[in-house]
């Protein structure tokens, strides 16, 4: 994995543009890590977005997160092919019910009615994605 060193170092060479996409990735990858710590924080959709964010800043950066063990496989199954596996919709949705529940534990209720509605919208756009990769649609692309 690259050391804070070397991202900085790479992040003072490049462009105000590239520092602006290296920090957002840097942001989203630390809430992925959180939610690696958090069961209620689903980290995928985070390693998802900050995949987004270095493919546009660091390749270098982006390359080691496809290649993570953790994450990188449903990060390559939505850049390649825009699709969510079942058993990531299956954890992300649970994960999401379960951090709904805890809001309206810890949570004012105006707060916990937000992220209701947040983690609702999340789970309908999770849910409504496919979760097999289209054969067909690959060679209609390459032809």
């Amino acid at each position: 994995m690259i050391s804070m060193k070397k991202f900085y170092h790479e992040w003072q060479c490049k462009s105000l543009k590239d520092r602006f996409f290296m920090t957002m990735g840097a942001f989203f990858l630390f809430a992925a890590v959180v939610g690696l710590a958090t069961p209620v924080i689903p980290q995928v959709p985070f390693a998802i977005i900050a995949a987004f964010f270095f493919s546009r800043g660091s390749p270098k950066i982006h390359h080691l997160i496809r290649k993570n063990p953790l994450v990188g496989q449903a990060v390559c199954d939505w850049e390649d092919h825009r699709k969510i596996g079942t058993k990531m919709k299956t954890i992300s949705t649970v994960s999401m019910i379960a951090g709904a529940c805890a809001g309206h534990w810890f949570l004012q209720p105006f707060f916990a009615f937000i992220m209701d509605a947040v983690f609702a919208v999340t789970i309908v756009f999770v849910l409504t994605r496919r979760s097999e990769t289209n054969y067909y649609s690959g060679l209609r692309e390459n032809t």
